[in-house]
């Protein structure tokens, strides 16, 4: 069966982050994340440090298509990966990213955690600084852009008067957000999602 690589950067500043997702995906249903590692260059800043580890994996998994994930992306049902998987038919998206597909523009307009296709590297380009490599793909190829229902985006709370963002998502307080489809969510800034789940199962079992 088709089965995707789910793939994180581990970022030198997210060092307690990615070791709590890590264990939690573990206890979840078993899954491994592939950690990918590289010395970051220097003087590099948000979004273009965030647009080189994302392609520093994509060179790494080039000739696959691969399930990509940060810290604050949690899944949230056991199966997640392959339910993913078995959505991206390698036939149908063998060129296609694989998103969310609901957002909330125009300051929400898009996020990058889900699937990549086997060239991902040749598509998004290097140097990319002055948006997210998600931003810049939808402004120059929105054709290889397809969304699902089982990625759930939701950068943060949005101010009412401005439509800007007001604050990170905490949980329980905004588990409803998320919906009954979702297999995988971001953006879980907070990291308030995981003990959450984790104390939902528990009192289930």
């Amino acid at each position: 069966m088709f089965m995707l690589t789910a793939c994180i950067f581990a970022a030198p500043h997210e060092t307690e982050k990615l070791a709590l997702l890590l264990e939690y995906c573990r206890w979840l249903d078993g899954t491994e994340l592939h950690v990918v590692r590289a010395p970051e260059p220097k003087g590099l800043v948000y979004p273009g440090i965030s647009n080189w580890a994302y392609k520093t994996i994509c060179r790494e998994m080039a000739g696959q298509p691969f399930m990509y994930v940060e810290v604050d992306s949690p899944p949230i049902k056991k199966g997640w990966l392959k339910a993913i998987s078995q959505e991206y038919d390698a036939e149908v998206f063998q060129r296609t990213f694989l998103w969310a597909d609901k957002f909330a523009p125009p300051h929400d307009r898009i996020g990058g955690i889900g699937v990549a296709p086997y060239n991902a590297d040749e598509i998004i380009p290097d140097g990319i600084v002055h948006d997210g490599f998600d931003g810049w793909l939808l402004e120059h190829h929105p054709e290889l852009i397809a969304g699902t229902p089982l990625i759930r985006h939701s950068h943060s709370l949005f101010d009412p008067s401005s439509g800007k963002p007001a604050e990170p998502h905490r949980f329980p307080r905004d588990y409803g957000i998320i919906g009954d489809e979702a297999v995988i969510f971001h953006a879980d800034k907070t990291q308030s999602l995981i003990p959450f789940l984790r104390r939902m199962a528990a009192c289930t079992c």
